[in-house]
């Protein structure tokens, strides 16, 4: 869409008067011979605090502007993009439709929740193995015996060497983990899968 901009004594946008629309606005929106030569405020009443809002900043800023929008009426999700012209007296507005993107943002927070339940209640600490640095980068939110002087922490993970992961490994299951590691490294297998005992210092005591 082509806008003039019409501005209180302040200079401030305080509605719009359509100049022009394309083909995509009109097949979405309004036909062009029923929104040209009307206000934004007439054609789109219940959105237009909304786009003054991002207008205006584009406007005092001098820059294009970028923010969502629901059009309720047709059910569909726009990314919006609003630039002013040079002399400040125009809006450029431009609609991308985000519908597609926006379900598929909500099915992966879903599965990301998900995922996150199934870890709290197996009690699975997510890490990541850096072969290079012989570190392991853990979840800080999880509860784990890593958790000592012998890390680094930041507000997200914590990074601690992979000689004190298998230093909690009891003795008696270590060699055969190791190994299994190895295997996956080197390719003879897809996954690791094996139950071992893990050194647990609560009360000032050992447990299994």
């Amino acid at each position: 869409m082509y806008e003039k901009l019409i501005k209180d004594e302040k200079g401030r946008i305080t509605d719009t008067l359509y100049i022009d629309v394309n083909n995509f606005f009109e097949d979405r929106f309004i036909m062009r011979k029923e929104a040209v030569g009307k206000r934004g405020s007439e054609l789109f009443p219940e959105s237009m605090n909304e786009f003054l809002h991002f207008m205006n900043i584009a406007l005092k800023e001098k820059r294009s502007v970028t923010f969502p929008y629901y059009y309720k009426k047709i059910d569909t999700f726009y990314d919006i993009v609003v630039k002013a012209s040079d002399n400040g007296e125009y809006m450029h507005v431009f609609c991308v439709d985000s519908t597609e993107l926006h379900h598929t943002q909500i099915q992966l927070r879903s599965t990301n929740r998900k995922l996150s339940m199934a870890l709290d209640v197996a009690n699975i600490v997510p890490w990541k193995w850096n072969l290079r640095t012989h570190t392991i980068l853990c979840d800080v939110n999880k509860p784990i015996e890593l958790s000592n002087n012998a890390g680094i922490m930041d507000d997200e993970q914590l990074s601690v060497p992979d000689s004190q992961y298998f230093s909690k490994i009891h003795k008696e299951d270590l060699e055969k983990v190791k190994q299994a590691y190895t295997d996956l490294i080197e390719g003879r297998i897809q996954k690791v899968k094996e139950e071992y005992r893990v050194i647990n210092h609560a009360d000032g005591h050992k447990h299994f």
